[in-house]
């Protein structure tokens, strides 16, 4: 990403390219705000304020792929955002006879649980995946109020 925009809201920071058009919607303590490229690829992030345990969003919106796409293949992703552990799995499908793939991202902190969806054609994916994963990488959390609901860890005494 040459020359990107800066984001801020919803207690979170993150980066994104100029050129892709930004929109948000707001309606009983859900928001999201998306990203659209110059394709048909785009990435997602929406807050819950009612704070759904993350696993729950990855599970709901997992049904609504199997729902919509029957032969779905899923693969498990082990990953964070925001220093916290996140559930993640990547998918792939057909949509219109063509091969699409998402990528599904969902984690919390102790007042809100936040579901990142990214998708596109896999001519698409592979074009953009690395920008997608770069404003996942940029994110961070511009409040104290979205503290991590995980103890830290000490580290190991040395001896």
């Amino acid at each position: 990403m040459s020359s990107q925009r800066t984001y801020t809201g919803h207690g979170l920071v993150f980066h994104y390219p100029t050129d892709w058009t930004l929109s948000e919607d707001a309606s009983d303590g859900v928001a999201t705000v998306s990203l659209q490229t110059s394709g048909a690829a785009f990435w997602s992030l929406t807050v819950f304020a009612d704070r759904p345990a993350a696993e729950d969003v990855l599970g709901a919106v997992l049904a609504a792929y199997r729902d919509d796409y029957p032969e779905l293949d899923i693969y498990g992703v082990s990953t964070t955002i925001c220093q916290l552990p996140a559930e993640a799995c990547d998918l792939d499908f057909v949509c219109f006879d063509l091969v699409s793939s998402a990528a599904l991202r969902s984690f919390e902190t102790l007042t809100r649980t936040f579901l990142i969806v990214y998708q596109g054609q896999d001519r698409e994916i592979e074009q953009f995946r690395a920008d997608f994963e770069r404003i996942i990488s940029s994110l961070h959390l511009d409040s104290e109020e979205f503290e991590s609901p995980y103890e830290p860890t000490a580290p190991p005494d040395e001896e």
